[in-house]
């Protein structure tokens, strides 16, 4: 008896060891090389996905939303932080996909006055009113592959739709080619076109230091092999030569829509990791 209970104080000690250390990997993963943002740059958690507001001399500019249900919880967010719908001057959506932009409709329901800034190759897609299945694609690894199928199970209502946005001609588009805010806007800020995780994806530099991604990098589920990358990605050669572009950019802090922000240099750590052939097919 005094053999078996030993046998089992060993055995709860090795196993609280495990679960300590495999926690501690958890936290560290996706808590490596954190940065602080200025005040100018306020992230809105809505679970999975982080908007965040961009302070302007008058009013904010949004970048990117959620998914149509965070609608809610992000106006009360920002009420919390004295901020209305109708502060809001412009929203920029890095790409269609339905957890970025979600919820734009409900946006403009509220405050017509915003401004869409999309690149062109958006129109469509945000037409759609669903993520673009025919350019293929596939999840980083194969446990990354089971997560995402995991949540399809415990989430039906997950089907990758969103209600469709009509762009305006009031909105801002913008081309591979002429990727500047036009000067009458009056924001300073520069915007890179930067595909690979979709085509029509495009990033937010502030200040010349800060890169609002949108999905091109992220800081979330590294534990399971993520490697800084965004879990789905189109084309993920057209991903790391966006990563390389931004860091010789000089940009310092990468401030993804799902994770923490970090350190570009984690961009450089992490090229190439993963291949094409590799991937495991989504779609």
């Amino acid at each position: 008896m005094h053999l078996f209970s030993s046998k089992k104080i060993i055995f709860v000690v090795l196993a609280v060891i495990i679960l300590f250390t495999l926690g501690a990997y958890i936290y560290y993963s996706d808590h490596r090389s954190l940065r602080q943002l200025p005040a100018s740059i306020i992230p809105i958690d809505q679970g999975i996905t982080v908007a965040y507001l961009v302070k302007l001399p008058q009013g904010y500019l949004l970048f990117d939303t959620g998914y149509a249900a965070d609608y809610k919880s992000f106006a009360s967010a920002i009420a919390k932080r004295n901020i209305s719908i109708s502060d809001i001057r412009y929203c920029l959506l890095s790409h269609h996909h339905d957890d970025h932009a979600g919820y734009i409709n409900a946006l403009l329901k509220n405050n017509s006055n915003i401004k869409v800034i999309a690149h062109e190759r958006s129109v469509p897609l945000l037409a759609s009113g669903k993520n673009n299945t025919a350019n293929g694609g596939g999840i980083v690894n194969s446990r990354i592959y089971g997560l995402f199928r995991f949540k399809q199970i415990i989430t039906p209502e997950w089907d990758l739709s969103f209600p469709p946005l009509t762009m305006r001609t009031s909105d801002i588009l913008l081309k591979e080619t002429a990727m500047n805010l036009p000067s009458d806007t009056g924001l300073n800020m520069k915007v890179l076109y930067t595909p690979g995780h979709t085509t029509d994806s495009i990033s937010l530099v502030v200040d010349d230091t800060y890169l609002l991604c949108g999905d091109l990098a992220s800081n979330f589920l590294n534990w399971a092999g993520a490697s800084q990358l965004t879990l789905f990605n189109e084309n993920v050669a057209q991903v790391y030569h966006s990563w390389r572009m931004v860091y010789c950019a000089g940009i310092k802090v990468i401030v993804p829509s799902h994770g923490k922000p970090f350190s570009a240099d984690l961009l450089k750590e992490n090229l190439d990791v993963y291949k094409q052939e590799k991937l495991v097919k989504f779609f």
